[in-house]
């Protein structure tokens, strides 16, 4: 008897699917954040306890996780190396 979970064909599978679902689904919704991100002002986020910076760096980190989706799904590129965390990390402090 081995200790945690077995390795099976059904374990694997369902790793496997379960993963690109939930990728599929959280590209959906960083795409759908960002359009809304959009059509909110900078006065109307400055209103709500945001400095400006707060602002370009919400803006500017789901601009590139929208780019990032679309590359995933072949509907943009990316010409040169980039990291796609560089404002997204400021926005997970320290997890």
């Amino acid at each position: 008897m081995t200790v945690g979970f077995e390795v099976s064909k059904g374990i694997i599978d369902s790793q496997a699917g379960n993963i690109a679902v939930q990728l599929r689904d959280l590209l959906e919704r960083v795409a759908s954040f960002n359009a809304t991100l959009g059509t909110l002002t900078e006065d109307l986020l400055e209103g709500l306890g945001y400095t400006s910076y707060d602002v370009a760096i919400l803006k500017s980190a789901y601009g590139d996780l929208t780019k990032l989706r679309n590359i995933y799904l072949g509907l943009d590129t990316q010409a040169t190396a980039y990291n796609f965390t560089t404002f997204a990390k400021l926005l997970v402090g320290v997890l």
